[in-house]
């Protein structure tokens, strides 16, 4: 008898143990599941997000241009002023990128199309050229000088997709001497390129 109930104890004990045993079990095969269907969610969404075409910019040059010989102009060079001209070129590649995530998790991963989405990262925001010294009376060292140069205020769609700038000077200084240009180039991407170009002269 008292064999009987030892062994039923044991067989109770070992039955329990199997019990704690398998919900262990089950524990980590549904940890594993859940994880398993979160990151097939995460790479189902990640998928459908709608796609955009970026512009990413390698490297911007900025020189002084003379439409008198047609050429860039070194430092200390001398042009007449409505011949003289700031160039802007954009060395970019384009490529097509996933758009940033919303954080709108559901609505996105049932997305059923992929759509190209026409938002740029290095495209042209603002642009801002002044001098460093006094150009005339009413524009001292360092104020703008767009007005001069027919820098547009607000850049439209074509114009911030360009690559290639062209800003002639339709005005005269007060005087024919040195000048130093500053070109500060914004970017939708929020960088700024701020460059000091070679003195030239600007004649009359």
């Amino acid at each position: 008898m008292l064999h009987e109930s030892a062994a039923f104890f044991y067989t109770r004990k070992f039955n329990l143990y199997c019990i704690i045993k398998f919900m262990l079990s089950l524990k980590k095969v549904i940890s594993f599941s859940i994880l398993t269907g979160f990151v097939f969610a995460l790479s189902f969404y990640q998928s459908c997000r709608p796609m955009r075409h970026c512009i990413l910019l390698n490297k911007i040059n900025m020189l002084p241009f003379s439409y008198t010989t047609g050429l860039p102009m070194q430092a200390m060079d001398s042009v007449p002023a409505k011949k003289f001209s700031i160039n802007i070129d954009l060395d970019t590649q384009e490529l097509d990128c996933k758009a940033e995530s919303s954080m709108a998790f559901i609505p996105a991963a049932y997305a059923t199309t992929i759509q190209l989405n026409y938002l740029y990262y290095d495209t042209v925001s603002s642009i801002s050229i002044s001098a460093l010294q006094d150009f005339d009376s009413t524009h001292p060292a360092g104020s703008p000088l767009n007005d001069y140069f027919e820098v547009p205020a607000v850049f439209t769609a074509s114009e911030t997709f360009q690559k290639n700038y062209a800003f002639q000077l339709h005005s005269v200084p007060d005087s024919s001497m040195l000048y130093q240009f500053r070109v500060i180039v914004a970017l939708r991407s929020g960088a700024l390129y701020d460059t000091l170009l070679p003195p030239v002269k600007i004649t009359l």
